[in-house]
């Protein structure tokens, strides 16, 4: 994209809505570049809701709009990169009362399995500084979440630590009344300040005065103001809540954080690869504008589900142009009478795509289409699960171009090593005849140019095929690119954790619902979308795909499979993190503090009695906690004897070396017993 283009974007006299997808990927990475060296050229309503919109509209799925956005590469010049010790991920979004009753509802679900009745939440501050991580005496970035720079030097040039240090995750800040005094006029945002603060080798003037002032600070989250209470208190005053939030706290906040307290149910909800699932991130707008509908669209997606989109004269609203918007399903537009002519009332509630939220007045003529938009194909009504007819539904699979298009989409972009295989390019593709991903890795050149590519794009193509092969990619990102009904990220992650991708073709209902977080429905879709998908994803993982395995565990292997265990005191064959770490790997739910579920409090030196009254207490209620010694544990799961298993696979067509395997593994390897072939399998002893 020229610079000229890219400065009318910006300037808004072109709209996010003319862009190509190319385009608004090219421009919502350019846009993140500039906002994480401290530059930013668009308002963060204009990157939320203009330009995510868009691309959100024509490629619902693209990972750009949940991935965690990383630093620029480079941006922090020589400073070492620091690998977190836990993982510092984004957060969810929810942009009303609706979707905050969800989440907690969610949270209490998760709470009853754990016999917790009374559930606590917390609400802060979302602020908006540099996140960053203070451990261990080092204060690192966020980076992408696994790996961040280097930054104490910070506190040595006057940035003063909230509570003192080693205080884990927090936000460098400027003081919000400071800001708007001293510097509003010279910078559009604290952010933008912050950049000479913690990166430039030497700060500017303003930086060193704000630092003399003592206005820049690192504040860990746990040092904030919050409100606390349950689920029902919070629902009924949140706008309340989150407003006296916005008061009280003396930064600049994105919104407010609403998030579980209890430990236990943190650890069994756990996390997806983008966001913990026991915190949301509350963003709350009311922006509404009253619009005369022009046109409604109709779009196949890669489930074959035909969704409609209001269209409607351009408007700004929540900092956005915006003229579409989701008219939500077929059983609405019929109900609603949403169609041409009639006015309806259109909301961004934050939310990255705006939707029809009230009828003003309905349409005279109301449409539903019969036939699929893109294959024609005759449209079947899609019962939800109070078997009422909700959406309309193309059946025709693989031979509707739509389906097929928006499927392979979803693989290269779920896949994420490569960007030539675009919507545009895919249809090409599609029309060429080469409807499946192995017909698609077996094109040659010739085949490419066939389709109407020219020769440079043809050779572009190619390479990219070999580089999505080579490039090492996690497994559970492979397996999620299939598109496997409910078999996302997070979910492939946690079924890699217990089965290795070769075997999954082979796994019961049973097999799947005997891991923590699936239920039967979900299990079902599962194993029927794995059997489908099978042809599919064999004959890529015989094209040696460079995969990087998630370890997983025998559990016939394993005496602590699917137990609730503790671990308290000082041990000595490593820290409880490493203990922890060893024990999930094996199969075990491992608990911040005990309970009505736990099964094994692990007890090492220095024991506080209130984790032994407590074990008295549940015991006394009919639960069955064992007290155990840290040798009796390191018995029970055969660590002296070398009884603990781990199985690694490589299905890479090169060799892998044992020193390579050992870095793999999640816990220390005593001996490695591998093949000399490919693909390899290693059994791996700890």
């Amino acid at each position: 994209m020229n610079e000229e283009r890219l400065s009318l974007i910006i300037t808004g006299q072109i709209s996010a809505q003319e862009l190509s997808i190319k385009e608004l990927r090219f421009c919502l990475v350019h846009f993140n570049d500039q906002y994480r060296a401290g530059t930013s050229v668009v308002t963060d309503d204009r990157y939320d809701h203009e330009f995510k919109d868009a691309l959100a509209i024509l490629s619902a799925e693209d990972e750009l709009l949940t991935r965690i956005e990383p630093e620029l590469e480079g941006s922090f010049g020589d400073l070492p990169s620091v690998r977190h010790l836990h993982p510092m991920l984004s957060t969810d979004n929810a942009f009303d009362g609706d979707a905050i009753q969800k989440f907690i509802n969610s949270i209490q679900r998760e709470a009853n399995e754990l016999g917790i009745k009374n559930v606590q939440f917390k609400a802060t501050g979302k602020l908006d500084g540099w996140a960053a991580n203070d451990v261990n005496n080092v204060i690192a970035t966020r980076g992408d979440g696994i790996n961040g720079t280097e930054i104490s030097h910070i506190i040595e040039r006057g940035v003063t630590s909230i509570g003192g240090r080693n205080l884990g995750a927090g936000e460098i800040i400027i003081e919000k009344a400071y800001f708007d005094e001293n510097l509003s006029d010279n910078f559009a945002c604290g952010r933008n300040f912050l950049s000479s603060v913690i990166k430039a080798s030497t700060p500017n003037d303003y930086a060193l005065q704000a630092l003399a002032d003592g206005a820049c600070h690192l504040v860990p989250y746990s040092t904030l103001t919050a409100w606390t209470g349950d689920g029902s208190a919070f629902m009924a005053d949140y706008e309340g809540i989150c407003d006296q939030i916005h008061l009280d706290t003396p930064y600049e906040l994105d919104g407010v954080i609403l998030e579980a307290v209890d430990a236990d149910v943190k650890q069994f909800m756990g996390a997806t690869s983008h966001h913990h699932r026991w915190m949301i991130a509350i963003k709350l707008k009311r922006e509404t504008s009253i619009q005369t509908i022009t046109d409604i669209e109709w779009t196949t997606g890669r489930s074959g589900v035909v969704t409609p989109t209001a269209i409607y004269d351009t408007v700004f609203l929540s900092g956005g142009n915006l003229s579409r918007a989701l008219a939500h399903n077929a059983r609405r537009v019929l109900d609603w009478g949403i169609g041409v002519g009639g006015e309806a009332e259109v909301c961004r509630s934050g939310s990255v795509i705006p939707k029809l939220t009230k009828i003003i007045k309905k349409a005279e003529q109301v449409h539903v289409p019969s036939e699929c938009p893109s294959c024609n194909h005759a449209l079947v009504w899609k019962n939800n699960k109070d078997d009422e007819p909700v959406s309309l539904f193309c059946s025709n699979g693989s031979a509707c171009s739509a389906q097929v298009e928006r499927g392979l989409f979803h693989f290269f972009n779920i896949m994420g090593n490569v960007d030539a295989f675009g919507a545009k390019s895919l249809e090409k593709i599609v029309k060429g005849g080469f409807v499946d991903l192995p017909a698609i890795f077996n094109m040659t050149h010739d085949d490419f140019v066939s389709t109407g590519f020219g020769q440079g794009e043809a050779k572009r193509l190619i390479e990219q095929l070999t580089r999505c092969q080579t490039e090492v990619v996690e497994d559970w990102r492979f397996l999620a690119s299939f598109g496997i009904h409910t078999l996302g990220r997070g979910d492939s992650r946690k079924l890699l954790e217990v089965y290795p991708l070769e075997t999954l073709n082979t796994l019961t209902v049973n097999d799947i619902i005997s891991i923590h977080g699936f239920s039967g429905v979900t299990a079902g879709f599962i194993v029927t979308g794995l059997r489908h998908k099978w042809t599919v994803i064999s004959s890529l993982l015989k094209r040696g795909f460079n995969l990087e395995r998630t370890a997983t565990q025998s559990s016939s292997e394993s005496p602590i499979e699917g137990k609730f265990i503790v671990f308290t005191g000082a041990m000595q064959q490593g820290s409880r993190d490493e203990m922890a770490k060893q024990a999930r790997a094996l199969g075990a739910t491992v608990q911040s503090s005990i309970n009505s579920k736990s099964e094994y409090l692990v007890m090492g030196e220095r024991v506080g009695q209130l984790k032994l009254d407590s074990v008295t207490k549940f015991n006394s209620k009919g639960a069955d906690i064992q007290n155990i010694s840290e040798a009796d544990y390191m018995k029970i799961i055969g660590s002296s004897s070398g009884q603990g298993v781990i199985e690694y696979f490589n299905t890479a067509n090169t060799f892998i070396t044992e020193e390579e395997v050992k870095e793999l593994s999640p816990l220390p390897v005593l001996e490695i017993l591998s093949t000399q072939s490919t693909p390899q399998a290693f059994s791996l002893t700890f």
